[in-house]
């Protein structure tokens, strides 16, 4: 790996680091610790035992979306819950392969996007607030979802959308790790 690939990863996973640190106690907290630590437990175990599964970004990427539930114990959120978690195992039992591992954490991803898509219009339409936090997030996960899903179709320009949404991602975490969502400079008034 060449040296700006492993300063670029480096300062990838301190601004992540971050970001927690800085949310704690926000709403989103758990959100952002989770999907750090499946970013971290996927980068351990593949250099420590030459993995290539996906298993624990689609662990945590469930986990995510648990973490963003008002009621954790609405029926359609365990339906999908455990949804997601059979086809997970089922996907790592049968060794399908990293495209259908793409895709059920784009479908987490994409199930994200939804939800902070809601609070995004909800906020918009009933207080008539533009939530600059919210509109981060949704793009976020626009990005999350994409990226993967340009690598499963194997479009010819999927890598380099890939680093560049990762990228964008890393600027993005850099606005979480300066801003809470209970900032109130996140809210721009359209009235």
């Amino acid at each position: 790996m060449n040296a700006y690939l492993v300063i670029y990863f480096i300062i990838g996973y301190a601004i992540w680091i971050i970001v927690p640190i800085r949310q704690f106690g926000q709403k989103y907290f758990l959100f952002f610790l989770t999907l750090l630590t499946g970013d971290i437990l996927t980068l351990i175990t593949r250099e420590a035992f030459h993995s290539r599964s996906n298993i624990f970004y689609l662990i945590f990427g469930i986990l995510c979306f648990i973490s963003v539930q008002e009621k954790r114990n609405s029926r359609i959120i365990k339906i999908i819950v455990m949804l997601l978690s059979a086809a997970s195992i089922i996907i790592e039992y049968k060794s399908l392969g990293y495209k259908y591992e793409f895709i059920l954490i784009s479908i987490c991803n994409l199930l994200l996007f939804f939800k902070f898509l809601k609070h995004f219009i909800i906020n918009f339409s009933v207080e008539r607030k533009f939530n600059i936090f919210f509109a981060c997030l949704v793009f976020y996960e626009i990005l999350a979802v994409t990226k993967l899903l340009n690598i499963v179709s194997s479009l010819v320009n999927a890598a380099v959308y890939f680093d560049t949404a990762t990228f964008v991602q890393m600027v993005i975490g850099i606005f979480f790790c300066i801003y809470k969502q209970d900032d109130k400079k996140m809210q721009v008034s359209m009235k």
